[in-house]
């Protein structure tokens, strides 16, 4: 556990001060505040697309119910489904993932160099929090997009693509 400190107490002496209380604070509370707009980020971000999927498979019902099996429509709604299944924000969820991680790290790691004076529950709970709130929403946001990609090309009679 003393390695995992070392980069934390370099940069704290680096900066020429004592790691304190104090120092240890200021650093859980700029790592959930940075985590905390990080993940609202990425929840914009996994909005922006779960909209886009429920109007998409609004427009497929619309779509099945207004023209014949072989349309042109047909196939250009079904072609978006397919582009829009390809197009989850995997580079943001991935990418923003291991900012959050590492930032979690950090936080983590200055609770627990500073357990002495500060509650290590208190200072490590808010930052599990917001980790499970960026797990359960992305995949929750995920299964149910995905629902309503296979429900949209059931609607258009495309079975399995």
């Amino acid at each position: 556990m003393n390695n995992i400190m070392n980069p934390l107490n370099d940069f704290v002496a680096y900066l020429g001060v004592p790691f304190t209380p104090e120092i240890a604070l200021a650093i859980i509370g700029y790592s959930l505040a940075s985590v905390s707009i990080v993940l609202i980020y990425v929840m914009f971000s996994l909005q922006r697309w779960s909209e886009k999927v429920s109007n998409l498979l609004l427009h497929s019902i619309t779509i099945s119910k207004s023209t014949a099996p072989q349309s042109f429509e047909r196939g250009e709604t079904q072609d978006r489904i397919s582009e829009l299944s390809r197009r989850f924000p995997k580079l943001e969820v991935y990418l923003f993932g291991a900012i959050i991680f590492t930032l979690v790290c950090i936080g983590i790691i200055a609770a627990v160099k500073a357990k002495s004076d500060i509650s290590l529950w208190l200072s490590v709970t808010p930052q599990a929090v917001l980790v499970l709130t960026y797990v359960v929403f992305g995949l929750a946001t995920r299964t149910s997009g995905i629902k309503e990609l296979v429900e949209a090309r059931e609607y258009l009679g495309e079975e399995n693509s």
